[in-house]
C-alpha cells in the first residue's frame, strides 16, 4: 500500500506488442510477451504484487511469435481442420489480476474468435477466471464463450484501445463504489484544485507540465479498494488522459470536461475529505513512546519535548498536535476525521502491546490514553469531550459517531458513556467500523507505524493475530 500519486497501470500481453510512443506519461505500461516474462514478474513480484497494480489488460490470445510454444511437439489446436494456434495469452495474464477489484479486460486479437481459441477449453477456463476477477461473480465457462461475441475485436494500436476503455474503467470504479467495494474520496477538493489549476494555467499560457500539479502537490483521486485493502493515488491526468486527448492541455476546454464529469457523476459516489492528510496528520500525531519506559525523562517531560504545546492552549496534546503541527482547524470535519483515525490507531497499538509484546490487557484503556495524550485528568472524559466536540452526546456523521452502537454505550442514568462509546477492549462485541477504517488500521500495521520510536522489538503481528475487529 502506498500514498505515493500513480498513473494507471496497463499489463499488456501480446507476443509483438505495438509501440505506446507519447503514451508513457500518461499510464505505465508492463509488457508480457512470452512465458518467461510471465515467470520471471511473477516471482519477483510474488511478495509485492500491489507494486503493479493492473487497472486495464491488454490481453492477445494468439501467442506465436514467442518461440517456446511455437514447436511440433506442443499442441495447441482443438479443429483439426485450422491451422496450429497456441492461444495461451489468457493464461499468462492470470497471476496479476487480484491487484484492483476494478480492472478492466481489452481483448487485442481478431484471433478470439477463431474455433481453435472459442472452442478451446483451457482459454474458456482462463477466460473465466479473468471475468470472474473483472465482474466480482464467479463466471463459467459458458459466460466465457458467450463474451467473446460481444467484443468489438481487430483494434491494436494502444491510443485508440485507451480512447475506447477509459471510460469504461470509470464507468466501472463508479460501479465497485455502488458495490461497496470501493471508496472514493476527496472529488470535491479535486474538483476545486482543477479550478484552480485552469486559472494558474490562463496566467502561464498552458505552459504547465504533466502530472497535473497545484502547488507541487500532484491532482489525484484518492480511492480505498476495500477488495484487496489497498489505498490508490491515481493522477488525474492519467485517469482522465482520454478526456485531456493524450496531450498536455493548451486551453481550458479539456479541464471543464474534466470538472463536469466529477461533479456530475463522481461526487455524489464520494465522500467530500481527502483520506491522506487526515491518515498521515494522525499517525504522527500519536505519542510515540511506550508506556512506563522507565527512562530519566517524566512522561510530561518528554511529551513537551516532542510536542512543545503553546502556552495557555487548552485541551489533550492530541488536539494540539493536529492543530499546531498540522494547522487543522478544531471544529472542521477533517480534525474530526484526523481525532477518528488516530483513537483507531492508539486501539490498534494498544492491542498490539497486549497480543505480541505482552502488556496487561488490564492497562489496554490506560495506554490507549497514552498515546492519545489524554493523561492530564483521572479520567480523560474531559480530553474525549474536547477532541470530539461534544459536551456529552455521541455524534452522529461518520467522523464522530461511536465505535458501538450509542444505546448500548449509556450509563445507568442514561446518559451517554463517552468513553465505552469509542472503546475496542475486546476482541469482537458489538463493534461497528467501517471496511475502509479496517483497510486504513490495517496499513497502520503493515507501513510499521504500530511500533514506537523506543519499541526495539519490532515483532511483526500477522493478520490472523489481530483483533477481530480490525479484520
Amino acid at each position: 500500500m502506498s500514498w505515493e500519486p500513480r498513473n494507471l497501470n496497463v499489463l499488456n500481453v501480446d507476443d509483438k506488442p505495438p509501440s505506446t510512443r507519447g503514451l508513457d506519461a500518461y499510464v505505465s505500461f508492463r509488457r508480457i510477451e512470452a512465458l518467461l516474462d510471465a515467470c520471471k514478474l511473477m516471482l519477483g513480484k510474488r511478495n509485492r504484487l500491489a507494486d503493479f497494480p493492473v487497472d486495464l489488460l491488454f490481453c492477445d490470445v494468439n501467442m506465436e511469435e514467442a518461440k517456446e510454444g511455437n514447436t511440433a511437439t506442443i499442441l495447441w489446436s482443438v479443429k483439426d481442420k485450422e491451422d496450429k494456434l497456441p492461444a495461451y495469452g489468457p493464461l499468462l495474464a492470470l497471476p496479476f489480476l487480484s491487484t484492483c477489484s476494478w480492472c478492466q479486460i481489452v481483448p487485442i486479437s481478431s484471433y478470439w474468435t477463431s474455433g481453435n481459441v472459442k472452442f478451446n477449453g483451457y482459454v474458456l477456463v482462463a477466460l473465466a477466471m479473468i471475468l470472474s476477477m473483472i465482474d466480482g461473480t464467479p463466471r463459467s465457462m459458458a459466460d466465457a464463450a458467450r463474451q467473446i461475441p460481444n467484443w468489438d475485436l481487430g483494434e491494436s494500436n494502444p491510443k485508440k484501445m485507451l480512447q475506447k476503455y477509459l471510460p469504461q474503467l470509470r464507468a466501472a470504479l463508479l460501479k465497485r463504489r455502488s458495490e461497496e467495494r470501493v471508496t472514493i474520496w476527496g472529488v470535491d477538493r479535486t474538483i476545486e484544485c482543477l479550478k484552480q489549476w485552469k486559472q494558474q494555467a490562463v496566467r502561464t499560457q498552458f505552459r504547465e507540465k504533466l502530472p497535473l500539479t497545484l502547488d507541487k502537490e500532484p491532482i489525484c483521486l484518492e480511492l480505498i479498494d476495500e477488495d484487496t485493502k489497498e489505498v490508490h493515488l491515481i493522477h488525474i491526468s492519467s485517469l482522465f488522459s482520454d478526456v485531456l486527448g493524450f496531450a498536455v492541455p493548451t486551453d481550458g476546454v479539456p479541464i471543464d470536461s474534466i470538472i463536469a464529469e466529477l461533479r456530475d457523476r463522481w461526487a455524489s459516489h464520494s465522500f467530500p475529505l481527502s483520506v491522506k492528510t487526515p491518515y498521515q496528520a494522525a499517525r504522527r500525531s500519536l505519542f510515540p513512546f511506550l508506556p512506563d519506559a522507565g527512562d530519566d525523562k517524566s512522561e510530561e517531560q518528554r511529551r513537551r519535548v516532542h510536542w512543545k504545546p503553546q502556552p495557555g492552549v487548552d485541551g489533550p496534546w492530541l488536539k494540539l498536535k493536529l492543530t499546531e503541527d498540522y494547522k487543522l482547524n478544531a471544529k472542521s470535519a477533517e480534525f474530526f476525521f484526523a481525532v477518528r483515525l488516530a483513537m483507531l490507531f492508539a486501539w490498534v497499538r494498544a492491542w498490539y502491546l497486549v497480543k505480541k509484546l505482552h502488556l496487561p490487557q488490564g492497562d489496554m484503556r490506560q495506554n490507549v490514553y497514552h498515546f492519545l495524550g489524554c493523561t492530564r485528568y483521572s479520567t480523560p472524559q474531559t480530553d474525549y469531550k474536547r477532541l470530539l466536540g461534544s459536551d456529552d452526546a455521541f455524534g452522529t456523521d461518520q467522523y464522530t459517531r461511536p465505535f458501538r452502537p450509542p444505546e448500548r454505550c449509556l450509563k445507568s442514568n442514561g446518559r451517554p458513556d463517552i468513553l465505552k462509546g469509542y472503546a475496542l477492549d475486546d476482541e469482537d462485541g458489538d463493534i461497528v467500523l467501517s471496511e475502509y477504517e479496517k483497510v486504513l488500521c490495517a496499513h497502520f500495521v503493515e507501513s510499521g507505524d504500530i511500533y514506537c520510536s523506543d519499541d526495539k522489538e519490532k515483532i511483526y503481528w500477522k493478520e490472523n493475530e489481530r483483533p477481530k475487529w480490525m479484520r
